[in-house]
Parts: C-alpha cells; structure tokens; sequence
C-alpha cells in the first residue's frame, strides 16, 4: 500500500473517530452519569429533611456537642495531606487509541495487497493492548469517580451500611457495593447493647450513634476510598473487562485506613465501547475466549479456596471464650514414678465445683471449690484459683491448658498443670482432663518438726465432670 494513502487513512481515522464515538458513547454515558447524579442528589435532599427532625428531637446540648464534633472533623481532614492519583483520563485514552487503530486497520487492509502495512499496524495494536493489559490503575473518591453514601445505625447489624456509587470511565455500573462498618470499626469500642456495663459506656455508645448518623445524613464525607484495578481486551469486540484489585478506605481527618478488600471481595464488570469494532480472524477470536475462559477458571479456583478457607476458619472459632461451671469426679492413680500403680486401688480423690470465666480469645481464671476423699475415707474440704489456655474448634472441641493452686484443709498444699478437652453440646459441655500435682504435705512438716523433700509427693490424676458453658 502506498505510504501516503496509509498515512491519510490514519488521519482520517484519529480525526473522525473521536467525534463519531462520541456520539453514540460519550452522550449517552453522559446522560445516565446525570441521572445517578440527580438520584443521589434527592437522597441527600431526604436525608438533610430527616436530620432537620432529628435535630429538632434531640436537645440543645447535644445538637451544639455534634456540631463541635463536626466543626473539629473538618478542621482535621483540611489538615491531612492526602496524595490523590487517579488514571481514568489515562485509562479512556489508551481505549481511545485501541480503538483508533482498529478502525484505522479496517480501512487499510483493504487495500494492503502486500499486507506490510497491516501487519505494522496490528504490531502496534498488540502493543497498545499490553499497554493498557499490564498496568494498575487508582481512582478514588476524592474526585468523585467514586461517591459514598452512609446509612444510620441498623442495630440488628452493629453496623452503619457504606453505599458505593461510581462513575469510573463515564460507567456508573464498574463498580458499585454495600459494606458494613461496625461500632468497633467506626469508634475503636467494642459495645453493643447487651455489653454496656456503666453508665459512661451508655452515654458513649448513644453519642456516637447520633454523631455518625448525623453527619451521614448530612453527606459529610467521613471517609474516603481509593480503588485500584485493572483492565483486560475481552471476548467480543470492543468489549473489556473492569478488575477490581483493592479497595481501601480511610479515615478523612485521620488518613487511617478503616477497612481494605481485595481482589476476591470485588466484582468484576464487563464494559463495551460503541462503536464495536471487528477485525480479527477467527482464529484469533477463539485465542481471545480461550485466554478468557483460562483467567476466569484462575478466579473461580481461588474463589474455591477462599471459601473452603472461610468454612474452616468458620469452624474454627477461636475467639470463643471459656466461660463455664462445671462439676467434676478427680482421681489419683499414680506417683511420679508409677511405683504404686495398682488400678484396684485407683478410688475417688475430690469432688470438685469449678467456675471460670474467659480472659481475651485463649485465657480463662476461676475458683475451684470441693470435697476431699482420703485413703481412710476421711473428708476435708478444697479451695483454690484456677487459670490456663483454651481455643474452640469446630465450635464443639476446646483444648485446654490449665493450672491450680489450691488448698486442702486436711493441710495439704498443691499445685497441678495439666491437659484436657470440652465437648460442647449446646450450652452443656463435657471434660475430661489429665493433672501432673505436686502435693505439699504440711501436716508432716509439722509432726517432724522440719521441712523435708519426702513431704512434697508428685502424682498422676485423671479427671472428667459435666457442666454449662457460653
């Protein structure tokens, strides 16, 4: 093909085709982004009403605590220095030029007897292409390609509900989610209603419903989101794929990050640009579905994954606290060093009451209370501390590691580590346990006059009981 016809078929092309596209893409987008505006805009006129009311409800003292708060929020945020990257423009352009020289390409081949010119140009398409594949894009809500919107306080959920709208690439559907932010997430306590203890903790949590409702009604923007993400050429053409890769959230007058999700919490979205553009054979077509169907059977793998992760780790319920009283049956069987051991002389040692509370995840602390059974068949009485290490799995297994301290007024002294399991079953449960005890025998202390290693005896015990827990 003669050069310079190659050259005015490029002309042309970058000359004419902005203009065509922009009348069957960019007006129409235009008009749906102005119908999202003008929804949101009648959310934010509702929500100014309701605040109107609330206000009205509230009294004077809390209306002027609120508006403070707010004042000092804006202060804040008109402090931080928040670095704002966004690369829709640079995204549309490099769209743009694909589809350029697609259209430059239709043209020429028709009349590229050599195939020289073409083969050029679908070089530099393939380039443009890994150009636009390979790198990772920001946009935020900084600059409104991302609009946030907030919800009151659903008590059910503990949680304010974040609406995320978007215009990114004049699309208002690439990107659009729910999130909920809990009390914890929003004011670093972790209070619900059925965990406020005081009356400090009442005025707090109440406050801060009424401030964070106030100033989502109000539209004030208390955080602001970054999205990174990338774009792929797709199946049909003209057709791309939106990837979302993380979305953080900040803190406005902090730049603290409240929340990220990654790629696998995100949904990808399809997108077209008008007009569509055919030029590949059909070989190349069936590459471009293979490439395709290979990266989404990658996604619904490590989807797989993640939600066999998720169900295992829903199982595993490690936070659950040992919270418990349970009787148990205790039996000595054995001295350190197994000498004495004779199962026909294996009888009952204790009796024991045992009430325990969890500490944080994995610890609990408790009192033991019993009636003792000595070899004469005598009774004495026990009382001591108890504490150790638990987690649950399978929200029905709590491993233990426990420790005593206790005393028997038959003036025996002892101290015992030992291992043991809890089988829930609802909110009953029971332990089996073994003790490794070191007994302090002070009444032979006493009768010798002197303290002597033989008073200390080191025994074996197992140990099983019953009991509620929650």
């Amino acid at each position: 093909m003669d050069p310079r016809k190659l050259l005015f078929a490029i002309t042309i092309t970058l000359t004419l085709f902005p203009l065509f596209a922009r009348d069957r893409d960019e007006e129409y987008y235009s008009a749906i982004i102005q119908q999202q505006a003008a929804e949101i805009q009648k959310l934010d006129e509702r929500n100014a009403a309701e605040e109107e009311k609330a206000r009205q409800k509230r009294s004077q003292a809390e209306n002027r605590r609120i508006d403070a708060e707010t004042e000092e929020f804006y202060q804040n945020a008109a402090k931080m220095n928040i670095n704002n990257t966004v690369d829709d423009e640079a995204v549309k352009s490099k769209i743009q030029f694909i589809e350029q020289l697609k259209e430059t390409i239709s043209l020429v081949q028709m009349e590229d007897q050599t195939g020289e010119s073409t083969e050029f140009l679908k070089t530099e398409l393939q380039n443009a292409y890994a150009d636009l594949k390979d790198a990772t894009y920001t946009t935020s809500s900084i600059d409104s390609s991302l609009i946030i919107r907030g919800s009151t306080y659903k008590l059910k959920k503990n949680a304010w509900t974040l609406t995320f709208y978007s215009t990114i690439l004049d699309h208002i559907d690439l990107f659009n989610m729910d999130i909920d932010i809990s009390f914890y997430q929003m004011t670093g306590k972790d209070y619900t209603p059925k965990t406020l203890e005081n009356v400090e903790q009442i005025e707090f949590y109440n406050h801060a419903i009424e401030l964070y409702d106030s100033m989502f009604r109000q539209a004030i923007p208390i955080f602001y989101a970054k999205l990174t993400y990338k774009i792929l050429p797709w199946k049909k053409a003209s057709e791309y794929r939106f990837i979302p890769q993380t979305l953080t959230i900040y803190h406005s007058d902090t730049n603290k990050i409240l929340a990220t999700y990654d790629k696998l919490d995100l949904s990808p979205e399809i997108f077209i640009v008008y007009p569509q553009i055919e030029i590949r054979t059909k070989e190349e077509k069936d590459a471009d579905n293979s490439r395709a169907n290979d990266i989404l059977d990658v996604e619904r793998a490590e989807e797989k994954r993640r939600t066999q992760t998720s169900t295992v780790s829903n199982n595993t319920d490690t936070s659950k606290k040992r919270n418990a009283v349970y009787a148990s049956a205790n039996t000595l069987f054995s001295n350190n060093d197994f000498t004495d051991f004779n199962i026909q002389n294996i009888g009952l040692e204790t009796l024991s009451l045992t009430a325990v509370l969890g500490i944080g995840k994995y610890g609990h602390a408790g009192l033991i209370g019993g009636l003792d059974y000595n070899n004469g068949g005598e009774k004495s009485y026990t009382m001591g501390l108890t504490g150790g290490f638990n987690f649950t799995f399978a929200k029905c297994l709590r491993p233990v590691l426990q420790f005593q301290t206790y005393y028997q007024t038959d003036k025996r002294l002892c101290q015992s580590a030992g291992i043991g399991i809890d089988f829930i079953f609802g909110k009953g449960m029971f332990t089996l346990g073994y003790d490794f005890t070191a007994k302090y025998y002070i009444s032979e202390t006493q009768a010798r006059g002197s303290f002597a290693p033989e008073d200390i005896k080191l025994l074996h015990s197992f140990k099983a009981g019953m009991g509620v827990t929650w």
